[in-house]
């Protein structure tokens, strides 16, 4: 973070990769199983910086302090790696 003499701050954010993954098999023409995940390696973005001296992890914008990551920068969602596993039948 860096901040003028008028204590006007800005945050940079850092680059972050994120990683999905699916494989499916199929068992027959009718009938496959697919196991997968959504950010599988459970990247967060960077906490907002709400002061000069550093301190990470205010609440952003939301009410009541519920989120220390920012609404106002174009990061990806906060809720970590998803996984799932589905079926599919076909008729």
């Amino acid at each position: 973070m860096s901040c003028d003499a008028n204590n006007r701050c800005v945050q940079t954010f850092g680059g972050k990769t994120l990683v999905d993954l699916n494989l499916t098999y199929r068992f027959s023409e009718s009938f496959s199983l697919t196991a997968g995940g959504n950010n599988i390696f459970d990247t967060y973005p960077d906490k907002w910086n709400a002061k000069r001296d550093g301190f990470t992890g205010e609440a952003a914008s939301y009410s009541n302090g519920q989120t220390p990551y920012t609404r106002n920068a174009g990061q990806f969602g906060f809720n970590g790696a998803y996984y799932y596993l589905s079926a599919n039948l076909n008729f």
